[in-house]
């Protein structure tokens, strides 16, 4: 399991950062069930804890799981999924008191779905309650957003992300230098998430043997753990390690790819100065659009191919 995953925060303790807005839900959260908001906005950055703290809200408001409803509004954006909503909030929970219907990146809800949305917010079933989440609140109607009760979520502090990155690594038994920390820290842009998933992909490495490549990975924006493993089988030269990667590759965005690797052995020729990542990156310097997964192994193959002399 992913790292962001493990020690995603199941309450208010374990959660980093906007100290303030988790005062403010607790107070929310004491009243009896009648007299807490049917509707909640979630707004701020990719990462700072949106969906954590509607999970969390769900929990403590003893939501079950059969009456939290989730919809991804970047696919499910149009009049027809609202209506849908409208028509099945009256229907009474399954296993409680209360339904939750949470709507993610509502912003992208077309101006008819918004529309429609903002006649179910203001016609909600007493146990009915709604949380929204969005990372560009302007694109919501006024009137939804009037609607609400609003938690703007800002970017984590360093500090924030030193911690949450320290006692992550307590509880892993691992250990990296303050420099990688830093790194990490700077990086991730006060996203926890991205903290995180830059943490999972280093933390097996020794930070002083593989700093370059660490600082690559960090540095090149390198997210999922196959592109790592693809990068650091390269950097190692290992022919039967690479082709196994590249068979087993469930990645099939191989522009994405190539453009990762050359984030990677880019940084690693900053930091380095070796031959080898010059060698790397014009062997990818060229489009995988037409040669697909064939030119991401020709690519691989050139790039090792003097190392293995």
């Amino acid at each position: 399991m992913s790292l962001y995953l493990k020690y995603r925060p199941v309450g208010f303790n374990g959660f980093y950062g906007n100290a303030g807005i988790k005062v403010a839900l607790k107070n929310i959260l004491s009243r009896e069930l009648a007299k807490i908001p049917h509707a909640f906005l979630f707004t701020g950055a990719s990462g700072c804890g949106k969906t954590t703290l509607v999970r969390i809200v769900k929990k403590k408001m003893g939501c079950s799981d059969f009456d939290f409803l989730e919809f991804d509004s970047a696919n499910t954006r149009g009049i027809d999924t609202v209506r849908e909503i409208r028509a099945n909030c009256r229907i009474k929970p399954m296993d409680g008191e209360l339904k939750i219907y949470y709507l993610d990146e509502v912003h992208k809800i077309t101006n008819d779905g918004q529309t429609a949305l903002l006649k179910v917010l203001e016609d909600t079933p007493p146990h009915v309650y709604f949380f929204l989440t969005t990372t560009d609140p302007d694109k919501l109607l006024l009137t939804i957003r009037n609607r609400c009760q609003i938690f703007n979520l800002l970017p984590l502090s360093d500090d924030d992300l030193f911690n949450l990155l320290n006692d992550v690594l307590k509880s892993e038994h691992k250990k990296i230098s303050k420099e990688i920390l830093y790194k990490i820290i700077e990086n991730s842009k006060g996203s926890a998430r991205q903290a995180l998933v830059y943490l999972d992909s280093i933390i097996d490495l020794d930070s002083e043997k593989n700093k370059n490549e660490i600082f690559s990975i960090i540095e090149g924006g390198i997210e999922g753990k196959e592109v790592v493993d693809l990068c650091r089988a390269l950097n190692r030269g290992n022919w039967k390690e690479i082709s196994g990667i590249l068979k087993n590759l469930k990645i099939n965005d191989y522009e994405k790819i190539r453009y990762a690797i050359l984030g990677y052995f880019n940084s690693y020729l900053l930091n380095s100065g070796d031959i080898f990542p010059a060698e790397v990156i014009f062997n990818f310097i060229d489009s995988f659009i037409y040669s697909g997964k064939a030119g991401l192994t020709l690519a691989c193959f050139k790039s090792i191919k003097r190392r293995t002399r």
